[in-house]
This record gives C-alpha cells, sequence and structure tokens, in this order.
C-alpha cells in the first residue's frame, strides 16, 4: 500500500494565498514584496524538509494560479458592476431553475447582455412551464445589482451571491426560448426533483390515516433529504441555526455517509469490491445532483469516491490530501467561493477532525481502549458475571467520552467562522448534536423508504 504525501495540502493553502494577495487593495509594489517573501519562505521550506525542486516549482505556479484567476474573475465581476440598474436585454444558457417563495429563480451561465458583458445572473420569473435547463432563452426586464449589507451584522446578499458566482439579478417582463436543445440529464434531475417533493406533500398531508405528526413536515423532508429550505419556515430556519444544528438541513458529509455506506455496505454482502463501490459512487453523485450541489454536498460526494477510489487502487487514503483537492477544484471554478460561509464551516469542520481530533483520540487511546475491551468480550465465558458488566459500563463510558469530546472539538474550532458569519454563538450546539446526529440515520432513512413505498 503506497502513501499518499501531503503536497495538495500545501498548494491549497498556497492558492488561497495567492487569492489573498489579488483580493488586498495593496499596491503592486507591495504585492511583488509578498511573492518575494513568500518564495523565499517556501524556498526555506523545501531546504528544511528536504524536498524536490519540483515541489518548491508547483507551489510557487499554484500561488500565481491562485492569484491571477481571482484578478481575472474580479475584472469579470466589475463590467458586471458598471452596469446601471434599469430596463436591458440578456440572453443567456439555463443552468439550473428554483421554485422560491416568489415565484421561480432562473439561473442564467454565459449570459450576453446587450451592452457587451458576459458573467452568471439570476433571472425572477412567474412561469417556467416552458423552459427547460440547457434551453437558451433571451430575457427583457429590470436588472439590478445585488445590494451589500447596510449595516454590520445584516445579510449581505451581494457577497453571498458573489460566493455563488452570481453578479445580478433579473426580474423578467419577457421571456423567449431562441434555442430548445436541452440537458437531459439535469432536466430529468428537476423533474425527479419536483416528483420527489409531489410524493412527499402526499405523504405528508395527503395520507389516508390522517397522521397528525406528519403533517405539515414536508418541507422538513424536503431539506433534509434534497437541500430545498425555501419552503421552510423563516422561525424553523432560525431555530435551527440559533441552536447549532443548522448543518442537518443542508446537505453534507453527514447524509453522503448515511447514503453512501449504507448502499455500500448493503452492495458488499452480494456484491465484489469494485461493483459496490462503482455503484455508491453513482448514487452519491446523482444524489448530489437531486439536492443541487451545494459545497458542502460536492466536498462530501468527492472525498467520498476518493476514499472508494483510494482503496480499489491500493493506496492509502488521505483525509487532507482529499479535502484539499477539492477546495483547489472549487477555488478554480469560482474563487469567491471562499466568501461562502458553507465553504469555510465545511472545510473548517473536516480540518479539525482530521488535524485536531485525530491528535486527541491518539491521546486519550479511545479506539485502543474500546477494542481491549472487545478482546475481553471473546473470554466472556471464563469472567464473572459481574466484570462483564464492568466491561460493558467501561465500553459505554468510552463511547460517550469520545462523542462528547469529539463534538466539542468540531464546534470549538468552528466557533470563531460561526459568530463572523452570524453574529451568534450557540454555546450548547455540540450537546445538541450528539442527540441528533445518531436520529439523522433515522431520519434519512425512513424518508427514502417513505418516498419509495408510496410508489406501491
Amino acid at each position: 500500500m503506497k502513501s499518499i504525501k501531503r503536497p495538495i495540502f500545501i498548494s491549497f493553502l498556497a492558492f488561497v494565498f495567492g487569492e489573498f494577495i489579488a483580493k488586498t487593495n495593496l499596491y503592486s509594489g507591495i504585492r511583488i514584496g509578498i511573492i518575494i517573501t513568500s518564495i523565499v519562505f517556501i524556498v526555506g521550506y523545501t531546504i528544511i524538509t528536504k524536498q524536490q525542486v519540483s515541489f518548491l516549482v508547483v507551489i510557487f505556479l499554484f500561488l500565481v494560479m491562485g492569484l491571477v484567476i481571482t484578478k481575472s474573475e474580479q475584472a469579470t465581476r466589475d463590467e458586471i458592476y458598471s452596469i446601471e440598474d434599469g430596463n436591458v436585454k440578456v440572453s443567456g444558457i439555463v443552468a439550473k431553475i428554483t421554485e422560491t417563495k416568489m415565484g421561480y429563480g432562473i439561473y442564467l451561465r454565459k449570459s450576453k447582455f446587450d451592452a457587451g458583458k458576459n458573467e452568471n445572473i439570476i433571472v425572477y420569473a412567474e412561469d417556467v412551464s416552458k423552459i427547460k435547463i440547457g434551453n437558451v432563452i433571451e430575457v427583457r426586464g429590470d436588472f439590478e445589482q445585488f445590494e451589500n449589507a447596510r449595516n454590520q451584522g445584516n445579510f449581505d446578499s451581494r457577497k453571498y451571491y458573489e460566493s455563488l458566482g452570481i453578479y445580478g439579478k433579473l426580474s423578467a417582463n419577457k421571456i423567449v426560448v431562441i434555442d430548445k436543445r436541452v440537458n437531459i440529464f439535469k432536466e430529468n434531475i428537476r423533474q425527479l426533483k419536483s416528483f420527489i417533493e409531489k410524493r412527499l406533500d402526499d405523504i405528508c398531508n395527503k395520507n389516508k390515516w390522517n397522521l397528525e405528526i406528519l403533517k405539515n413536515k414536508n418541507s422538513m423532508y424536503e431539506a433534509i433529504l434534497l437541500g430545498d429550505k425555501n419552503n421552510l419556515d423563516t422561525e424553523i430556519k432560525d431555530l435551527y441555526a440559533f441552536s447549532g444544528i443548522a448543518h442537518v438541513l443542508a446537505i453534507s458529509g453527514l447524509h453522503i455517509s448515511i447514503i453512501g455506506i449504507f448502499i455500500y455496505n448493503s452492495l458488499r454482502r452480494k456484491f465484489k469490491f469494485f461493483v459496490s463501490a462503482f455503484f455508491s459512487i453513482i448514487v452519491v453523485f446523482l444524489f448530489g445532483f437531486l439536492s443541487g450541489m451545494a459545497v458542502a454536498t460536492i466536498r462530501a460526494m468527492v472525498m467520498f469516491a476518493l476514499r472508494l477510489i483510494g482503496d480499489a487502487i491500493g493506496r492509502n487514503y488521505d483525509g487532507l490530501t482529499s479535502m484539499s483537492l477539492v477546495g483547489i477544484l472549487l477555488l478554480i471554478n469560482n474563487p469567491f467561493i471562499i466568501y461562502n460561509s458553507g465553504f469555510q464551516m465545511s472545510f473548517a469542520a473536516i480540518f479539525s477532525i482530521i488535524i485536531v481530533w485525530k491528535k486527541i483520540e491518539y491521546v486519550f487511546q479511545f479506539k485502543e481502549k474500546i477494542r481491549n475491551l472487545d478482546k475481553n468480550k471473546e473470554n466472556d465465558n471464563v469472567i464473572s458475571k459481574k466484570d462483564r458488566r464492568i466491561n460493558k459500563l467501561k465500553k459505554a463510558k468510552y463511547k460517550c467520552e469520545s462523542s462528547l469530546m469529539f463534538s466539542a472539538v468540531v464546534s470549538i474550532f468552528m466557533s470563531p467562522i460561526v459568530a463572523y458569519n452570524y453574529y451568534s454563538l450557540p454555546t450548547y450546539g455540540f450537546l445538541l448534536n450528539l442527540i441528533i446526529i445518531p436520529l439523522m440515520n433515522i431520519v434519512v432513512i425512513s424518508g427514502i423508504v417513505g418516498i419509495m413505498l408510496s410508489l406501491i
């Protein structure tokens, strides 16, 4: 088994640092000075750690790549921001269609303004019955820039949509489909999502047993299973956020692990490793597309796939390398995604688990203690009933201590990010997570099974 080294993690940090240099409003001379200082640091690191010269070259290239890509995206963004609000004509390819409380949101990529500007925007419309994903449409309507937060702590819509790669919004007065080509895969996924939402509505609100416990829970299941929080009450969303458990409403590693591992373990009972891994990855990616491909979802999907692929080709899985590779790919696609709170919290959580928790777990030897107790279990017939009971209590104690410490480590590590983005800090969130996370297995699996049974 070959071990994967971690130059990709250093490359990820170099790319982020290149972004930082691009985003700082500094004179060119100061930027050059920072780059030279960075080169000196990288050379020093290479000499001390006895890395090859190729390592130095790769790290420097990623730093420059982060700088250049960010500057290029800033120039494109500023062109859109220079457009004045008012009536405009825009054409573009429909990349995504979402339902909102006010109608529908049509995400256009490669949109072309009549002023000659090109970038991604979102179009708000009342009717999308004749529009499909992949169509090229021409829209005339009122263009409006996203607003910055007027006061500290308020929602910054411009920064949020920047992190999604969207730089303007348009309220449509007239929409014409000028090219009817359809992205069959994405359109079918959208139709499937609509179908599942209808099934959830039928199960929760139109079931013949009139079960009170299910009434008005369809929006909750839509959020947990499909990542669609549009129909969820604001009070409920705020309650989850203030309690520190809002992550269960976002499709993340928790959902991917539940679904992916469940399918993989189920297939492994009858099929070989490669077949089980292949179909598990396919299902996980389909689920990701179905849920909208949020940042945390993409991160979890790719890391899950890399873990299975690493096992298949005989390589040790390295979580830090896997996380860094996903981070680089996301930043190359949209350098402003680093502003996204989902990006920050998802990567901070994984980093705290891979680096901090692994060290703590090593110090306290939780796994080793539980493993030793399991070995003693083999000798149950030669030890007394009292000792067996003591062993069970010790095992339960170690598991509780491990779970409590794990939740506390992740919560503490993420607290600065949560406080920075939401101006609040749920002090008891790590305790709620001890209850919520195990129960999520039941919620997710029961939701999926319920949808499947509703078809019969």
